[in-house]
């Protein structure tokens, strides 16, 4: 109790629109811990699972908590960041999913005619040391696995962090996909189209 009023620890949003949001997120966050995306490099491997959606959960459940209370301020620094890190998640899901792995020609050359368990095998630890070794990674790939492994900051990589690292840049990669175009487009145009106007 402070002020004569109860202070009461729900953790719904009081906002219909924002509380459907966080409702998504939690779904996608569950999902993500089922089937994570997967990194691997000579460092080791990394498994992109669901704590970044869950951190944006919290954040619009944070938003909501501000809006409630008339911190607008506060609720639109929140809503930018919630915004940002939503975008980044995507484009490092998309590029881990997408990374350069072993190629059609190299399965055909290992594989040949008949497929047995041993060319198979070979085809793995093939694309396994490709995906360790970088052999085929491109330097967005590269980026990726240094900020993955929290090397993107170290003053050597400021060309790397420089050139992909942003939100304007990730929107930029990820509508090179078609459907990720398609989708923006038809979906959140207008809206991005404010938000990012100074």
């Amino acid at each position: 109790m402070r002020d004569g009023q109860e202070i009461i620890n729900d953790d719904k949003c009081k906002t219909e629109e924002l509380e459907n949001i966080a409702m998504i997120l939690s779904g996608i966050s569950d999902n993500m811990f089922s089937a994570p995306s997967v990194s691997a490099s000579n460092k080791g491997t990394y498994f992109l699972s669901g704590e970044s959606i869950i951190a944006s959960e919290n954040t619009i459940k944070s938003i909501d908590f501000c809006c409630q209370r008339g911190y607008f301020a506060d609720a639109f620094t929140l809503a930018r960041k919630y915004r940002d890190d939503v975008i980044q998640y995507i484009f490092l899901t998309q590029i881990i999913d997408n990374m350069s792995r072993i190629s059609d020609e190299e399965v055909k050359e290992y594989c040949g005619k008949d497929l047995s368990v041993g060319n198979l095998l070979q085809v793995i630890e093939k694309s396994l040391n490709i995906l360790r070794d970088g052999t085929n990674k491109t330097d967005i790939e590269i980026a990726v696995e240094l900020w993955i492994y929290g090397s993107l900051e170290e003053e050597k990589h400021f060309t790397e962090r420089k050139k992909f690292f942003d939100t304007a840049k990730y929107i930029g990669k990820l509508t090179e996909d078609t459907l990720i175009k398609e989708l923006m487009q038809k979906y959140l145009k207008d809206i991005w189209k404010k938000q990012i106007e100074p």
